[in-house]
């Protein structure tokens, strides 16, 4: 995770030095108005009756410093997003002391800006006690309903969800219960056969000799745990859907072994635009890593020549979370990667045939978020004009950086990036609501509508401490319009679709992409906002298996669109 400290399992050792990059450009300056508003309700919706544990405060071990992935979801499908919130263990917890366990909260209703939940966890078996680091969510088995799988310091879970009854573990020999320290995971149908695949990430290779000698290493010179540099890289895994729901190991079969990492979150996109979803994977400490889709069930390594492997100063990054989105409303698919503290986190800009840039200085980027440490992130209009904003949200992995005047502490803000065209970005955090000047030790973001009002609202998880839901209290451009798919031909979750929404002269760009941020999963719609004239919309949705589709809505409210209902059409050029 980080770029800049180096360690040996033997001894501890100064990092080794890296050029400095040049000084990131100013940012935009700020609006004197801005719409953006949100509002901590955690504490009435019920949700802080939940407190993640990841082990001891002083975090003596890198295990201890990393999960706290979150998830909106809709486990029984009643049309309201649920939350599953994970969580982590102790190493040594003490004689009597309470298992650790994740938890789900229903979601009960409320009103508008009042959310209401009540933890259902034990009762519906979703209160799994692993070590767990995130959460993939995904209808695995075509039933209708969200399944979930866990990554964890340890065998993964996969948990069949029994049509909103409960929440059954599948069997590890065909539930890819990958051994490894597993972080990020996103299922998606990677050989068009019409169900989901699935790609996990794992981490460092983390023995039980590794906690007992709690290694360590200088940062800053100040004593801090060793990794991941020093450490052994772990090998991600690629696994096959077999079509009754098995999943078997392809990771040797698709070219994938062989290429270890520090991996901490995937997504899946269409790079090449040839109808078969690739993977970028973002890697701490070394660099990203793009599989480009052979169409024959094999992947070829890309990421260095499509310009997302490194920064643009040529440096590997601590690349932390991933977000997917159109940034600049160019109608193509850009990458937020979150970095650590004293490196810029990095808007890949998608320039199309399959390269991307670093605009992150011109973009606004640079200056705000250099002295943060980033993990989740998100690319999303969140004030209903039809832009996108960035999020990020913060925190340091070493509490023993407050003992000593860095200029930046463990717990950090998270911050809201506006949209202000042109690809230009400004941090308007101190101006939407004390919401995001609270400083956390943040790592997971999750985005849906809690609370049914028809826009997006934002789950954080932190570590050692309750998540925080911030309800979107903006003073929205246009009403909402809410899209949800369902695939026939291809896989019923169609993971990688694309939607194009177009009304008025005005078009947005939104992709179905539930596993991204850091470790967690987003709920199960599109927002849009079209022009506040337009009765209609036309919708293109370019589905994952290459069929391109045309259909027209009401341009407000709630709305679903069925694989095969639509009429053929081309996706814009």
């Amino acid at each position: 995770m980080f770029a800049f400290a180096s360690a040996a399992l033997a001894a501890a050792q100064q990092p080794a030095s890296q050029p400095s990059p040049p000084k990131p450009a100013a940012s935009p300056p700020s609006a004197s108005k801005c719409a953006l508003a949100f509002r901590d309700v955690t504490a009435e919706s019920g949700l802080a009756a939940f407190a993640q544990v990841n082990g001891d405060s002083e975090k003596l071990l890198i295990l201890e410093s990393i999960g706290a992935g979150v998830a909106f979801l809709d486990y029984d499908q009643d049309g309201d997003h649920d939350a599953w919130l994970t969580n982590g263990g102790r190493l040594e917890a003490a004689s009597g002391a309470a298992v650790v366990r994740d938890e789900l909260f229903e979601n009960t209703g409320g009103k508008p800006g009042a959310p209401r939940f009540r933890a259902v966890g034990k009762e519906l078996g979703a209160d799994d006690a692993g070590w767990t680091m995130g959460i993939a969510v995904a209808d695995v088995d075509a039933d209708g309903d969200d399944d979930v799988y866990l990554t964890q310091w340890g065998p993964n879970t996969l948990l069949e969800n029994r049509a909103g009854r409960g929440f059954a573990p599948v069997e590890a020999a065909s539930g890819a219960a990958d051994p490894a320290w597993s972080t990020g995971a996103c299922f998606f149908d990677s050989d068009a056969d019409g169900d989901l695949d699935l790609y996990v990430g794992n981490y460092v290779a983390f023995e039980a000799d590794f906690v007992r000698k709690k290694p360590m290493t200088k940062y800053k010179d100040v004593s801090v745990y060793a990794g991941p540099r020093g450490l052994e890289p772990a090998q991600d895994t690629y696994w096959v859907n077999d079509g009754r729901g098995r999943y078997a190991d392809a990771t040797a079969a698709a070219g994938i072994a062989g290429h270890k990492g520090f991996a901490f979150q995937v997504v899946p996109l269409d790079v090449d635009q040839d109808g078969w979803l690739d993977l970028f994977v973002a890697n701490d400490s070394i660099a990203n890593r793009l599989w480009i889709n052979g169409k024959d069930g094999t992947f070829r390594e890309d990421a260095l020549r499509s310009g997302v492997a490194l920064s643009k100063f040529g440096m590997a990054q601590a690349g932390m979370g991933v977000a997917l989105g159109d940034a600049n409303g160019d109608l193509r698919l850009d990458l937020f990667l979150s970095t650590f503290t004293d490196d810029a986190s990095t808007l890949f800009r998608n320039e199309g045939r399959g390269l991307f840039r670093d605009v992150s200085q011109p973009s606004g980027l640079a200056v705000a978020t250099t002295p943060r440490l980033g993990w989740g992130a998100l690319i999303a209009d969140l004030d209903g004009d039809a832009d996108a904003e960035i999020v990020q949200i913060n925190g340091h992995v070493y509490p023993q950086v407050d003992r000593v005047p860095f200029g930046f502490q463990y717990r950090q803000a998270p911050q809201l990036f506006e949209n202000r065209g042109k690809c230009r970005f400004a941090d308007v955090s101190a101006s939407v609501g004390g919401a995001f000047a609270a400083p956390l030790a943040g790592r997971g973001l999750a985005l849906g509508d809690c609370d049914n009002d028809g826009d997006p609202d934002l789950l954080i998880g932190q570590l050692d401490g309750p998540p925080l839901l911030l309800a979107n209290e903006s003073a929205r451009a246009r009403p909402a319009l809410v899209v949800r798919l369902v695939g026939r031909t291809g896989p019923r979750d169609p993971i990688g679709a694309r939607v194009l929404c177009s009304a008025g002269g005005q078009r947005e760009l939104a992709t179905w992409v539930r596993n991204q941020s850091f470790l967690s999963a987003h709920a199960a719609e599109l927002w849009f906002a079209p022009a506040a004239s337009a009765e209609t919309v036309e919708l293109l949705v370019a589905w994952p298996n290459g069929a391109c589709e045309r259909y027209e809505a009401p341009a407000r409210g709630a709305h679903t669109l069925i694989e095969g209902d639509g009429s053929a059409a081309q996706w814009p050029q």
